[in-house]
């Protein structure tokens, strides 16, 4: 008989801890599924999503220039600026004037449509003398005055070697 009450004793202790673990889990599975995102992964996914747009975007292959990238494009762009670029694209269009095209076309038709405000800048060495013809009024290369002042994320940057120096281009994703 005593044998049989260690025995039930022993269950209901091992029942007792079952039960125990098991709450503890719901806690915790509670805890990490309601938790609010860390303000790094947050600030990591802006820079991430200004670089791998800023990415996507150079690589991407124009419809009516030679089948050539937009990185390409903007190269040449900047090797030949004073005579609006050397690569002839259809209907007469030269590289600058097409790749202020493309790029006026894609980023409100992402970014802006994403409601981040962002700046666009493609400069060489100093970085006011843009090779983009940007007219400061041009709303699809700052649509909500992402200014200097402007807090920023961490700007997507890629550089792009020329026959003298280098293009650097960059995205930057204002704080809103």
């Amino acid at each position: 008989m005593k044998k049989a009450k260690k025995a039930q004793l022993e269950m209901i202790g091992l029942a007792v801890v079952v039960i125990l673990i098991s709450i503890g889990m719901l806690f915790v599975l509670n805890f990490v599924v309601t938790r609010k995102p860390a303000k790094t992964q947050s600030t990591f996914s802006e820079w991430e999503t200004s670089q791998n747009m800023l990415t996507a975007m150079l690589t991407s292959v124009s419809r009516d220039c030679k089948s050539l990238d937009i990185g390409a494009l903007l190269q040449d762009c900047a090797n030949n600026y004073a005579s609006r670029g050397s690569i002839e694209c259809n209907f007469g269009v030269y590289s600058c004037m097409y790749v202020e095209a493309a790029l006026a076309e894609m980023l409100p038709s992402t970014i802006d449509s994403w409601r981040y405000s962002y700046r666009f800048r493609a400069y060489i060495t100093d970085p006011n003398s843009h090779i983009i013809p940007f007219d400061p009024h041009n709303k699809a290369f700052n649509p909500r005055n992402c200014t200097d002042l402007t807090e920023k994320e961490s700007p997507g940057i890629q550089p792009i070697p020329l026959d003298v120096g280098t293009l650097t281009v960059i995205l930057e994703i204002c704080k809103q």
